[in-house]
């Protein structure tokens, strides 16, 4: 059976860019047969993900002046996704990677970026207790929403 979604966390080591890696690891130890799992540093990686995969969920750090931790869900091709996921600790952003897949006519059917407030990005440092506090809550929200869409999907079938 083809994959059906997938959740992609996007991060680095450097303070509270961590977070989508720390979603994302949170999210494999409830394994989906029809959600896959994967985590990149560098946006630019997300692109060989999407593999024609219909349904795409990112998670990243954001910065949009709200406060630390707070959730924010957008769709492709929504513009706040190209101020707020616009910094890079890497060498493409997340917005220019998705700009680059829909150039390439490559971005998935739909296309939806979670991101969160980042507080901190010292390098090597784990998240500020402002984003570690709202982690649990934050991974539940995700979830809740990326399962109930894919299982509405498979009821379409």
């Amino acid at each position: 059976m083809a994959t059906r979604a997938r959740i992609i966390g996007v991060g680095s080591d450097h303070g509270d860019d961590c977070v989508g890696w720390i979603l994302l690891q949170r999210f494999l130890r409830n394994p989906s047969t029809d959600i896959v799992a994967s985590q990149v540093r560098n946006p630019l990686d997300m692109l060989a993900e999407f593999d024609g995969t219909p349904r795409v969920y990112l998670v990243d750090g954001c910065v949009t002046g709200a406060a630390t931790g707070t959730l924010s869900r957008l769709r492709w091709p929504d513009a706040r996704i190209l101020s707020r996921h616009r910094r890079s600790s890497h060498a493409l952003s997340v917005a220019d990677a998705l700009r680059l897949a829909e150039s390439l006519g490559t971005l998935p059917r739909e296309l939806v970026v979670f991101g969160i407030e980042l507080g901190s990005v010292s390098a090597g440092c784990g998240p500020s207790a402002a984003v570690a506090h709202r982690l649990s809550d934050i991974q539940q929200v995700i979830w809740r929403q990326v399962t109930s869409e894919v299982d509405a999907d498979k009821g379409r079938r």
